[in-house]
This record gives structure tokens, C-alpha cells and sequence, in this order.
């Protein structure tokens, strides 16, 4: 009978994982979508705010977060043969900090990391140099790459945080189902599952 409610709530638990992955890709497409028709509109500050909010509704192999990396990196591009290099460096920067904040289950794609790091470091330079005419842009986008391969931007401590949520969350679950019989005391649990489970979709968010 224990071994029937454990696989109910595993179950239960397996239903709301999907929920989730389904909540997070619908968002990541929609945010894909609204990105690439601002683009086509010619609002392009708004469409780097769709796809950077694309790249981070991320689920392993969904091709719309890496489709949406490449816009930003396309952005970034576009903005250099226009000369406007500062918004330039905000768009290899979101490319970069999305694709680290993201890379909770694997590191990054190596391809994709490697030319949003050329782009930010040669935007960059490009940009001192308007600035100061005297600089040497090939050995400031050296030093520059240098500097943006030194400082990843995820953060491990979310990374740790939704992976002891989400094993507190089946934890107190399977728990409460072996002892559901024995009086356990369920609002308890139950509460505690919330928690845990809201703490795992924060953390996700935050990685």
C-alpha cells in the first residue's frame, strides 16, 4: 500500500516537473516570437529585452534559448557595422550572461560562449577607441577577452540552492506518503513542499 502512494506521489511530483518545463518553454517561445517581430519592426532595444528573457526560460535541447542567444549575438553584430558601440557591449553582454545563467545541468556551448566573449571584448575596444583615438583595439580586445574568460557570471550558490530544493521538495513528499497512515502531521508537510518547491522555481529564475 506504501509502495502505491510513493509511486503517487512521484507521480504527482513528475506532473508538476512537466508543468513547469511546459510553463518555460511556451514562455521561451513567445518571448522568441515578440522578439523577432520587434526586430522585423525595427525596435531593436525591445527585442534584446524579448530574446535575452527567451535565453533564460531554459530547458536542455529547447532550440528556441539557443536560437535566441544567436539574435542577441546578430544584434551585437548589427550594432558594431553601425558603429553604436555601446549598445553593442549590452548585447554580447546579455548573450553571455544568458548562456551562464543558464548552464546549470552542462557548461555553456562552448561556440556560442566564444563569440559572445570576442564580440564583448572587440565592441568594447571599438568603443574606447572612438572615445580615445590613441588606443590599439587588437591589444585591448586581447586584454579584454582575457578579462571576460577570468569572471563567469552564474552564480554556483543558486545553482546549489535549487538542487537542495528540489531534494528537500520530493524528500518531504515521500515522506509524507510513507507516513501518511501514522499520523503524521500533513499540513506540515505540505507546507514544507510549497516552500521548497517555490524556492526551486526562484532559484531557476535566478541561476
Amino acid at each position: 500500500m506504501k509502495h502505491i502512494k510513493i509511486m503517487l506521489v512521484a507521480g504527482a511530483v513528475l506532473v508538476l516537473v512537466l508543468a513547469v518545463g511546459i510553463r518555460m518553454g511556451v514562455s521561451s517561445s513567445r518571448e522568441l516570437s515578440a522578439g523577432l517581430a520587434a526586430k522585423e519592426e525595427g525596435r531593436l532595444p525591445a527585442a534584446q529585452e524579448h530574446f535575452l528573457r527567451a535565453a533564460r526560460w531554459y530547458l536542455p535541447l529547447m532550440t528556441s534559448c539557443a536560437q535566441a542567444v544567436e539574435e542577441l549575438l546578430a544584434l551585437g553584430e548589427s550594432y558594431i557595422a553601425g558603429n553604436d558601440f555601446p549598445r553593442a557591449v549590452a548585447a554580447f553582454d546579455d548573450a553571455r550572461g544568458a548562456l551562464w545563467a543558464t548552464a546549470w545541468l552542462a557548461g555553456p556551448d562552448a561556440g556560442l560562449l566564444s563569440r559572445a566573449d570576442d564580440g564583448y571584448a572587440r565592441s568594447l575596444a571599438l568603443w574606447k577607441h572612438e572615445r580615445h583615438s590613441q588606443t590599439v583595439v587588437d591589444d585591448d580586445v586581447a586584454r579584454y577577452k582575457q578579462v571576460a574568460a577570468s569572471v563567469p557570471v552564474q552564480n554556483p550558490w543558486w545553482m546549489l540552492i535549487m538542487g537542495l530544493s528540489f531534494a528537500g521538495y520530493v524528500t518531504v513528499l515521500a515522506r509524507l506518503a510513507w507516513k501518511w497512515d501514522d499520523g503524521i502531521r500533513r499540513l506540515h508537510h505540505l507546507v514544507a513542499a510549497a516552500g521548497f518547491f517555490s524556492l526551486w522555481i526562484v532559484s531557476m529564475l535566478l541561476i
